[in-house]
């Protein structure tokens, strides 16, 4: 735990320095590309979820719709022993709903009657989603080599002259969600290209005056006390600005003060060494230091 935690405190003080290190513009590329990433994300996954939660709920009632209808008009060509409707039902049920992949119809002892497949019902199909006394209708998924697909049970007059199955494919409702995912991450492009383009703007807006600061000082660090930078902007970097100028504006007095105090005191130094000398006045004062307040 504790090499755990060192390494972990190592990989976020790495992080850390090379996040300082980045310069300004990056910065703000990278905080406009990281918003405009999550805020596409949420939208995408929040849509995502809300668009299968109703396509489903829309397939499902479909499916019980269709069930329903084929267990009603079912009914009697059951009880007449009419094969040839149920075929024909069966078939009018396949062409008028692209969705439903088989259909079949089960007697009261759960044998098939009729069926939409080529030679008989898979077995394991016959076994699953078994509907109980008294239940109206019943869904379930089952996942097949086809893909999911919704499967519902409805029985035929209470259940006394068997069961309607429909399965219907959930492969539309898939390609719907992913076109409309696809959709959603073009408009998330279109929204990162877009932010990115104001990020730049922005980065050059705030930089620019950074810029010139940065120059400016530059050349006061050469010794050029003269330097000045120019204010772009009346934020607080416009503020930055003027104060740096009036700084270097003092600096400057500062210096020329100080160049007259140095200029002073090599006048005293000279007046002390001839004095402490063997000198008369005159030639004291005939001294290059002291020569202008000579008066005859």
């Amino acid at each position: 735990m504790f090499r755990l935690d060192g390494k972990l405190e190592h990989i976020l003080r790495r992080s850390f320095e090379l996040v300082t290190t980045v310069s300004v513009g990056f910065k703000v590329l990278g905080m406009a590309t990281g918003i405009v990433l999550l805020l596409g994300l949420a939208v995408i996954l929040q849509v995502r979820a809300r668009l299968q939660a109703e396509l489903s709920a829309s397939l499902e009632a479909r499916g019980i719709a269709i069930a329903r209808d084929l267990a009603a008009r079912s009914a009697d060509p059951i009880l007449t022993d009419n094969t040839f409707s149920l075929y024909q039902l069966l078939r009018d049920t396949l062409e008028n709903n692209p969705d439903v992949r088989y259909v079949f119809l089960l007697d009261p002892d759960g044998s098939a009657l009729v069926h939409s497949f080529d030679q008989r019902v898979p077995p394991g199909l016959l076994a699953v989603n078994p509907i109980a006394d008294g239940e109206s209708c019943r869904v379930q998924i089952i996942e097949t080599e086809e893909g999911l697909i919704t499967d519902i049970a409805v029985p035929i007059l209470g259940g006394r002259a068997g069961i309607a199955r429909v399965g219907l494919s959930q492969r539309s409702l898939a390609n719907a969600i992913t076109e409309a995912t696809w959709n959603l991450v073009g408009v998330t492009a279109l929204a990162l290209a877009f932010g990115l383009a104001i990020a730049l703007i922005l980065t050059r807006l705030l930089t620019r005056p950074v810029l010139e600061l940065v120059s400016a000082a530059k050349r006061v660090e050469q010794g050029d006390l003269s330097a000045k930078a120019r204010r772009f902007m009346n934020d607080e970097i416009g503020e930055l600005t003027s104060a740096f100028n009036r700084m270097t504006e003092s600096l400057q007095r500062s210096q020329a003060d100080l160049l007259r105090r140095v200029d002073e005191i090599g006048t005293l130094n000279a007046t002390a060494t001839a004095i402490s000398g063997e000198m008369n006045l005159t030639d004291i004062f005939s001294t290059p230091p002291l020569r202008k307040f000579w008066k005859c």
